[in-house]
């Protein structure tokens, strides 16, 4: 809680940023110069930009604001970058973690964790190669998963890959082209921070390519709030109801026991 917060980033009120966006669809043809500007094109979305689309509590959070403003909700996929256990959202695929609420007496439930993969191994393997402990992809797995709560399963799921990977300078290459895509075809989802580790991100990548794009276009993207202010940055955000629990220790023991069958 109460991570420090990225004050300074524009971004859109969502009721004005809904408006502003079926007010520039209208406006004039959309741009349809690449593939994912051709599916962002055939209706209003909300795009949450993530790895792997998961059924965690920031994907149910981004679901209900989305379909609260009449967005269909997309999560674009990054499945080529890499697994690396430094950072918090991707170790947060491989080291699940279950959160049941609070107890009788206001206080909080135990959180239950499972480990799903080799970290080791994994570690740097790009995310599309990293497999769980019973040899499923980690990325069929979460989208197994996601198909397991009823409460997302209308969310679209896109692999953004190829467009990011058209750009060889990285993030900081496509980044001013990814943010051209939420001035009039989307509204992007998202919380840049400036905790130590993303204020580099924020204040070198994710500001001069919002302002490259705002330049451009001559109007700001629209990029709205995804996390609430209190709450911005929480783990609390990349964990799992509890209800999931079982789904993953089925998993989990039906492994151990082929394991244990077969010796």
């Amino acid at each position: 809680m109460n991570a420090p917060l990225a004050q300074q980033f524009p971004y859109t009120p969502l009721e004005e940023a809904v408006a502003l966006l079926h007010a520039r669809r209208a406006a004039s043809p959309l741009s349809t110069g690449n593939l994912l500007a051709q599916h962002l094109a055939s209706r209003p979305y909300a795009v949450l930009f993530r790895n792997v689309a998961t059924p965690n509590f920031e994907l149910e959070r981004f679901d209900s604001l989305a379909s609260s403003m009449g967005l269909t909700p997309l999560v674009l996929e990054f499945h080529q970058d890499k697994f690396v256990t430094r950072n918090p959202a991707k170790l947060a695929l491989a080291r699940m973690r279950f959160h049941a609420g609070t107890g009788r007496n206001g206080g909080p439930l135990p959180i239950r964790a499972l480990t799903i993969t080799d970290l080791r191994a994994a570690d740097c393997l790009p995310l599309c190669q990293a497999t769980t402990n019973w040899d499923q992809g980690l990325v069929p797995f979460h989208h197994e998963l996601l198909r397991a709560h009823p409460d997302v399963r209308g969310v679209e799921i896109v692999d953004g890959s190829p467009f990011c990977l058209s750009y060889p300078g990285g993030a900081a290459s496509y980044y001013p082209e990814f943010f051209s895509l939420f001035v009039r075809h989307a509204i992007l989802f998202e919380n840049f921070l400036l905790t130590p580790s993303e204020q580099r991100f924020t204040t070198g990548i994710v500001i001069p390519a919002f302002n490259a794009a705002t330049a451009r276009h001559g109007c700001q993207p629209l990029i709205c709030r995804l996390d609430p202010p209190e709450s911005e940055g929480d783990p609390y955000w990349y964990q799992y109801p509890d209800a999931l629990y079982e789904h993953v220790a089925a998993k989990i023991a039906a492994h151990q026991s082929h394991k244990e069958s077969g010796q």
